[in-house]
This record gives C-alpha cells, structure tokens and sequence, in this order.
C-alpha cells in the first residue's frame, strides 16, 4: 500500500514538473525581441566573395558590428535591437558599397544580399532600400510592431 502510494506521488510530481517545463519554455519563447540580418556577397556574375568585411550600423545609437563573410560569401549579424541600420560593404578589388535605410522589426529574420562591382577600393555604390519581408530563415508567419510604437 505505501509503495503504492509513492509511486503514485512521483507520478503526479514528474507530470506537474513536465508541465512546468513546457509552459515556462512557450513564456520564455515570447520574450525574444531581437532581429537578425544575413544574406551573401557576391560579385556581378553571382560568385560568392569571401572574406568581404561587413560593418552594420544602428543610425540612432550608432552601434557598429562587424563581421566577415564565409567561404560561400555568406554573412550573419545575430541580437540586433529593431532599428534602421545602414550596411557597409568591402572586399579587395571590388567598390565598397553602402546599403542604407535597412529598417528592423521585433524577431524579424532579415537577408539583404549584397552584389559588389569590380572596380577601384575608394569607389563607393551607395543603395538606399529596405529588407524584404520575405522571412527565409523559418516559415513562420508573424506581425511585427514598429519601433516606434514601442
């Protein structure tokens, strides 16, 4: 009877503590409010250019973070607070290039792909535009408040 009895306690104890485990995943899950942006480098004919320096920068606060572009050309700048950002370009052998006016939202996946022209290092292209809205990191399917409202 007692052994009965434990095991019916431990039962109700591991369902309560897997409940408790499931929820506080979901609530936890809902707190990210950072963006991301990634896309890759590439030249006129769409090879990837590797090793391009990539400096993202925050037009209000003026965060800067850099990175480098991969082997495949392919770039990612993670934890990113919702913002417009203006993006910088530059390889050896190639025109730098400036993409500004790259608007974030909250959890936002962003890709911007980057296509440099070859051409002398003090030249710069300068694109204004904004992300696509497409998310092609997962197929999710999300609404966003602007940083503004916020």
């Amino acid at each position: 009877m007692r052994k009965r009895l434990q095991r019916a306690a431990n039962c109700l104890l591991f369902a309560l503590l897997a409940m408790y485990i499931l929820t506080a995943s979901k609530l936890s899950y809902g707190q990210d409010i950072n963006a991301s942006l990634s896309g890759t480098v590439m030249d006129s004919s769409g090879a990837a250019i590797p090793e391009a320096q990539l400096t993202l920068t925050n037009v209000a606060t003026l965060f800067k973070a850099e990175v480098v572009s991969g082997a495949t050309g392919d770039y990612t700048f993670r934890n990113l607070t919702p913002g417009k950002y203006d993006l910088v370009v530059l390889a050896k052998g190639f025109k730098s290039s400036t993409q500004k006016g790259i608007e974030l939202a909250i959890n936002q996946a962003a890709r911007v792909d980057v296509n440099l022209t070859v051409g002398r290092t003090d030249e710069t292209v300068t694109v204004t535009a904004d992300t696509s809205l497409i998310n092609y990191e997962n197929q999710t399917l999300e609404g966003g408040v602007s940083p503004e409202a916020l």
